[in-house]
């Protein structure tokens, strides 16, 4: 790995590095904001709303030649419909210009049809939608049952798409194979009135446009399933049509007038709702808070960079690897480190995961170089790594959650209190709490039927035990490793009640499991419900965070750099999916890489810095001996 001390300054005091120049700005003085036509008219509402009209001018110039004006310098700001890439973002590097980027929602492209299809297709995959929509379907397929063997013989397929040089074309037809879309297709602006005047007919909208008709699930056909469009569905990487809706800004620009406080507006729910009024689908509210966290991070300097920078892993890592915290991490460490032992069998590493608090006291004690918990040190462990001269780094990397699956018309209650949970799941329930009514005598007489995965499971067990001490133990309860049999077998048997990790319920939907219905949980001041935002604000009681814990005098070292990397690379992205945690996208692990890139050049930094005061000290205590 090359180091680059103008990297690291850039990465740990951007605003005091960065030079604005007059380009940035207009005549009139101005902030410049090139970029994308298709967001274009949503900036002319959120300007005004922020209440900068005077601070800031657009200009439509199309989202690469945008980008291409900030990474010179020539604007402050630029929208756009893709993400920055490696070549402008370097260029920007180049120029030392840092970029913070923030998602002011999605353009969702959304497939509908008319209410007589609802009995044969709920979802179409991408070689079943080319062909409805590829120019080879022109004049050939006809009839849905030419798409669909389960459709009637009689009734027609008629075709609408948008007009070229539209947004919603466009995202068609990335998403259909061939050049363009079928020739013979009825092209409309109103694709709700369109699908609505003709039976088996078929069109797209934005998913704005579509509510209220009969919007078909997208399978990708990477393993996930049919997905509903949303912004969770988008975020996390499993809906296929759609384009964000991006800002980027220099963040020398950040505590300028009129650049702030449109930026502090992104990340609120006005600004959520002025994004659905453009016709657009505003962002999760996990994603809008990431927007004012990295604003508020980057107006002190402390916004990562775009890319992460270019790292070569080390040939034949070897040295001892030690990595400990709680056992629900255990899986997730492990696995990461199999894959990377796999092409390096010299990598020596010891996994101790034993606890939080034993691994943060080993890490304090320099024992251990990383520990996955979930938690930071407390104040008592910050002073016994203070006193061992370790400097530790803690980064949240994500979020598992627990959801409880009922049977839909069970009796089981819409919401229960972590309390309630202990009850039925705890050993003591065994043989006592045999029906719904034992638990309140408000509920139905129904027996209680429960599943649950098999011993050994440790998210879920560790889930549980974090809402309830002692909970797993009961053992009258059904097991299955399967989330798809205990969905199935909790529908098919009334007063029947499972759970299972956020991931695995998304398995479920995108299977079509029916019957069932999510169980809410009384957080102590409401009833909530599980989704991606709830999880990723703490909200819902069954999440957990993990923390990566670092000892800073080891990250310098290959075999910790080696880990950390292929920990945070895409193709480790199928390990975090399976481990549970909720909206890891490829996004995500590119900033993380900057993160572990920056702490790399720190850490090295720091070891030249002891290395030199040694050499100094050492000098220093020759010359006092040859004196004396």
């Amino acid at each position: 790995m090359t180091l680059s001390l103008r990297r690291v300054a850039l990465l740990f005091a951007l605003c005091s590095s960065l030079v604005s120049g007059p380009a940035l700005h207009a005549q009139d003085g101005a902030i410049r904001i090139t970029g994308s036509a298709i967001i274009e008219p949503l900036l002319q509402a959120l300007i005004p709303a922020a209440g900068v009209d005077d601070a800031l001018t657009t200009e439509t110039t199309g989202s690469r030649t945008g980008l291409a004006q900030l990474c010179a310098g020539d604007s402050g700001m630029s929208s756009s419909t893709q993400a920055i890439g490696d070549e402008l973002a370097r260029a920007c590097e180049e120029n030392d210009i840092s970029l913070v980027e923030f998602t002011l929602g999605h353009n969702i492209l959304a497939v509908i049809t008319h209410p007589d299809t609802e009995e044969f297709v709920r979802c179409l995959n991408q070689e079943q939608l080319s062909d409805i929509f590829a120019p080879s379907a022109s004049g050939n397929v006809t009839r849905w049952d030419q798409v669909l063997a389960a459709a009637p013989e009689e009734i027609g397929l008629t075709v609408h798409v948008p007009p070229e040089m539209t947004a919603t074309h466009s995202l068609l037809d990335a998403l259909v194979s061939g050049d363009g879309l079928r020739d013979d297709a009825l092209v409309t602006m109103d694709a709700r009135e369109a699908v609505s005047a003709t039976p088996g007919s078929i069109a797209v909208a934005t998913l704005e446009e579509a509510q209220g008709h009969h919007i078909l699930a997208l399978d990708a056909m990477t393993g996930d399933g049919c997905q509903i469009p949303s912004a969770a569905s988008v975020e996390d990487g499993l809906y296929p049509a759609s384009s964000p809706l991006l800002l980027y800004a220099n963040a020398a620009l950040l505590n300028e007038p009129g650049a702030s406080e449109l930026l502090a507006l992104a990340g609120s729910e006005e600004a959520a709702e002025l994004v659905r009024s453009a016709g657009f689908t505003p962002a999760t509210k996990a994603i809008r808070r990431e927007n004012q966290e990295r604003l508020q991070a980057a107006q002190r300097g402390e916004a990562p960079p775009l890319v992460a920078g270019e790292f070569s892993l080390p040939e034949n890592p070897g040295g001892a690897l030690r990595i400990g915290g709680s056992g629900d991490s255990y899986s997730f460490v492990n696995t990461t480190l199999e894959d990377l032992r796999a092409g390096n069998p010299g990598l020596a590493a010891t996994i101790t995961h034993l606890g939080a608090s034993p691994g943060l006291r080993e890490l304090c004690a320099g024992a251990l170089d990383l520990v996955f918990a979930d938690r930071t040190l407390h104040a008592e462990e910050q002073e016994t790594c203070a006193n061992s001269n370790i400097i530790s780094e803690s980064l949240a990397l994500g979020s598992q959650a627990l959801v409880l699956l009922a049977n839909e018309n069970g009796a089981a209650p819409a919401c229960l209190s972590t309390g309630q949970l202990g009850e039925i799941w705890r050993a003591e329930a065994t043989d006592v709490l045999m029906t719904w009514s034992d638990l309140d005598e408000n509920l139905a007489d129904e027996d209680m039927v429960l599943f649950a995965p098999g011993p050994g499971n440790q998210v879920t067990d560790q889930l549980l035990a974090a809402a309830a001490p002692g909970l797993i133990g009961r053992i009258d309860i059904e097991l299955d490793d399967d989330p798809l049999y205990r969905a199935a077998a909790t529908a098919n048997v009334p007063g029947a009640l499972t759970y299972m990790t956020w991931t695995e319920y998304e398995r479920v939907l995108a299977n079509g499991q029916e019957r069932i219905r999510l169980v809410t949980l009384d957080n102590g001041n409401d009833c909530v419900a599980p989704s991606p935002d709830s999880i990723r604000d703490g909200s819902w009681p069954l999440a957990r965070e993990t923390i990566l814990t670092a000892n800073q005098t080891r990250l310098n070292l290959p075999q910790v750099q080696s880990f950390l990397w292929h920990l945070a690379s895409e193709e480790n992205l199928p390990t975090w999916h399976d481990a549970g945690f909720v909206g890891i996208r490829p996004g995500n692990l590119v900033t993380l890489q900057a993160r572990f890139m920056a702490a790399f050049e720190a850490a090295t930094i720091a070891a030249m810095e002891r290395m030199n005061e040694a050499a100094t000290e050492e000098g220093n205590e020759e010359t006092a001996d040859a004196g004396g």
